[in-house]
């Protein structure tokens, strides 16, 4: 009886709609990644967010956040993120003022504009900041984001 009990439990918690052990329907790889730069965005602009995004922005266009809005060019931006799949693009953007983001690991070592890397490594997110190129941009990020600021 209890391994009946057992059974039915198990398999009414794994075909749960929002249980422990699914992924919502709603909640993809890309809208995820798309509020963490939002909010990275928010906390290092920390006024509204004029974000341009270099290549697929359909995730940014779902958020609905409060002072975030989508730019229609570089030069109305405030914020810049450069996804991987759209490196090519990115010289449209290179001789804005705006703060560049990116998640690509090569488009951040490689130019010198980008603030900021937002990367995955073993399904984790990770964050990186240039301490020297935030410098660079006269900015500066609120205290909880310390530990992700490196010396190069």
């Amino acid at each position: 009886m209890k391994i009946i009990t057992l059974c039915i439990l198990l398999v009414s918690l794994l075909t749960a709609q929002d249980g422990p052990f699914t992924l919502r329907k709603k909640d993809t790889i890309g809208e995820l990644e798309a509020k963490i730069v939002a909010q990275i965005a928010a906390d290092i602009l920390n006024k509204d967010v004029n974000i341009y995004v270099v290549g697929e922005q359909k995730d940014f266009m779902t958020l609905g956040m409060n002072g975030f809005r989508i730019a229609k060019n570089c030069k109305e931006a405030n914020f810049i993120f450069v996804s991987k799949q759209s490196v090519d693009d990115m010289e449209l953007c290179e001789n804005s003022r705006a703060i560049h983001f990116t998640n690509s690991r090569e488009l951040f070592n490689k130019n010198r504009d980008f603030v900021g890397l937002f990367y995955w490594f073993k399904s984790r997110p990770n964050i990186t900041f240039s301490s020297k190129r935030l410098e660079s941009k006269l900015t500066m990020l609120p205290k909880s984001y310390e530990q992700f600021i490196e010396e190069f």
